[in-house]
């Protein structure tokens, strides 16, 4: 169906391409450039930081359940006090682990080290101490959520 206008004057003007964009559209494609290289920077810097905790989480994963009970609260102090000194804390690694109690209570709210009982300061240094499986399970489930969320 073909139109008849009587006038050309009503005829629409061609229309207006789409390049060359505006003045301003490459110094926002810049920032914009800039902006998601910066991201990617600070996300492989916290992805390079946190590698610790990573190596920490694979140790204690693949090690736990192949030790005896004393060998298992050994391995957890050694965890927590590698991480300790990945984070720059020498001071804090060389504190025995009942004066450190508190510090990892303070970094990690729900699971605490201190609810664990005597075992988990007197097991590696003597062996007869009584731990039953649900206090290993227990130890394993706070080691584990304190590496998880332990501040660098």
């Amino acid at each position: 169906m073909e139109m008849n206008l009587p006038n050309k004057a009503y005829m629409l003007p061609d229309a207006i391409s789409n390049w060359p964009p505006v003045w301003w559209f490459w110094p926002l494609l810049a920032l914009l450039i800039l902006a998601v290289l910066c991201c990617a920077y600070l996300i492989r810097k916290r992805y390079k930081k946190s590698a610790y905790k990573r190596q920490a989480i694979g140790i204690l994963k693949s090690e736990f359940a192949k030790k005896n009970p004393t060998e298992q609260v050994i391995l957890c102090h050694e965890l927590i006090k590698r991480c300790l000194l990945s984070t720059n804390n020498p001071e804090l690694a060389s504190l025995p682990m009942k004066a450190l109690l508190p510090t990892l209570d303070e970094a990690c709210k729900s699971q605490k080290f201190s609810e664990l009982g005597d075992f988990f300061c007197s097991a590696p240094y003597n062996p007869k101490v009584e731990t039953t499986q649900e206090q290993l399970e227990t130890l394993y489930i706070t080691t584990l959520h304190w590496i998880r969320s332990h501040h660098d």
